[in-house]
């Protein structure tokens, strides 16, 4: 019964993202429009970190390289877009969460080789990286939450800032 009574506010606080969607141009379907226009620009140069640039309203970033260099994705197939606005935010903002998978293991979840960014849907900053990688032999695979100034200078965050 105390367990029960516990866990309860976790099952309160508890909410599913939403899915969304990127077309062929970019754009990003099924944010509200209070939050303007919402796009995420993906190139993938050949043996260099990809090129991410999402904007929002009049928002925008191109992820540095300090966090671009963790993603092995490829290709637009290998991400996965979800988000949530409709949460509390005393805890986290809304956000546009991006799921970047190495190639060919989009769909084996758990076990998967991925790169996720947290972004903000007010001002596009990144808000916290996760990054999954696959155990070796008997070792399970390792995740951790990273903070964006754990992996680069504040001048690196600063000039990925788009006007």
């Amino acid at each position: 019964m105390l367990a029960a009574l516990a866990l309860m506010p976790m099952a309160v606080q508890a909410h599913v993202d939403r899915v969304l969607h990127r077309r062929s141009d970019g754009s990003v379907v099924g944010i509200p429009q209070r939050f303007g226009p919402v796009a995420l620009d993906l190139r993938f140069p050949e043996n260099q970190p990809p090129l991410v640039t999402l904007r929002v309203g009049q928002h925008g970033i191109r992820l540095p390289n300090c966090i671009a260099r963790l993603i092995k994705a490829r290709r637009v197939e290998d991400i996965e877009l979800s988000g949530s606005w409709y949460h509390e935010q005393s805890n986290i903002p809304y956000y546009i969460s991006v799921d970047f998978y190495a190639p060919g293991v989009k769909h084996e979840r758990m076990s998967s080789d991925y790169v996720n960014v947290l972004f903000s849907l007010h001002d596009a900053r990144v808000l916290s990286i996760g990054e999954l990688r696959p155990g070796w032999l008997w070792f399970g695979p390792s995740y951790r939450q990273l903070e964006p100034e754990q992996l680069c200078r504040k001048h690196e965050l600063r000039s990925a800032r788009l006007r």
